[in-house]
């Protein structure tokens, strides 16, 4: 059988700690709770896009499928508001 929503999700995850480390490895001094919403909020972008790519989740947002959309963007977009609030206090 073939998940491709795990697999989607699996590299959310993986990229989203690899962003946390690469914060680390440049010396960006987070705390635990930083770190775990800056994960959060790569992992729910990189699964917004999901398998579609950026066009598919841009298609989705102008066809509103299914009515979850609405909901999806206002959690993407609360996600990247605290993650850019976070950076811009890092740095």
């Amino acid at each position: 059988m073939k998940h491709p929503n795990a697999k989607v999700a699996a590299g959310g995850s993986g990229l989203s700690v690899l962003v946390v480390w690469v914060l680390g490895h440049f010396h960006v001094a987070l705390s635990a709770e930083d770190g775990a919403i800056i994960a959060g909020a790569v992992a729910s972008v990189a699964l917004f896009i999901g398998r579609e790519g950026i066009k598919g989740a841009w298609r989705r947002l102008i066809n509103g499928q299914d009515g979850v959309t609405i909901i999806e963007l206002v959690i993407v977009l609360i996600a990247v508001g605290v993650l850019l609030l976070l950076l811009g206090k890092t740095f």
